[in-house]
């Protein structure tokens, strides 16, 4: 989590090591959080042991704010090749 927090302040400024860390949290995210959501799924279809639902909601919020934080940052890296492409680079 601080490493995210890191990387959000970092893309806010427009430091370059912000897309770095970004894109490390968010790939290890993509491949965490399913993992885990599957596991507690499992679990709770079982039936052996009672998942409370706030379980199944933490489980799947990492889920959904990847999704959001991997299409910001997909629009953020086309919208600084746009700006490189067009006249040169430019410094904003």
């Amino acid at each position: 989590m601080p490493a995210l927090s890191i990387a959000g302040s970092w893309l806010w400024q427009g430091r370059p090591w912000g897309y770095v860390f970004a894109g490390v949290g968010l790939v290890f995210g993509a491949l965490l959080a399913p993992t885990i959501a599957g596991m507690t799924i499992a679990i709770a279809l079982e039936g052996d042991v009672t998942v409370p639902l706030t379980t199944l909601v933490f489980t799947m919020f990492p889920i959904l704010l990847a999704a959001v934080l991997a299409g910001r940052c997909i629009s953020l890296l086309t919208g600084v090749e746009r700006r490189q492409t067009s006249d040169g680079p430019r410094l904003d």
